[in-house]
């Protein structure tokens, strides 16, 4: 499917040339790279938020473990010394 734009600034013309030399492909493959990653971000702003959401909530659900995995640590280790000194006496 073709699109045609209009009356682009000469300005926005040549930094889209610019980009396009930079990435070595030519304006028209560029442009419609562009417009095929942007809307393929659209349609999935949804599911990126979602996934979004999840990554929050297991990174603070592993935070949560990290922190009562070292409580145990700590009391395991004070029970052995606990049991070092019992078994001394």
């Amino acid at each position: 499917m073709d699109i045609i734009i209009r009356k682009l600034s000469p300005a926005a013309v040549k930094q889209i040339e610019r980009l396009a030399k930079d990435r070595e492909v030519s304006r028209e493959e560029y442009l419609r790279n562009l417009l095929e990653d942007f809307s393929f971000v659209e349609r999935n702003v949804p599911t990126i938020d979602r996934l979004e959401k999840q990554l929050t909530a297991n990174t603070m659900f592993l935070e949560k473990v990290d922190s009562s995995l070292q409580n145990l640590l700590d009391y395991m280790k004070e029970m052995m010394l606990l049991d070092d000194t019992s078994d001394s006496h």
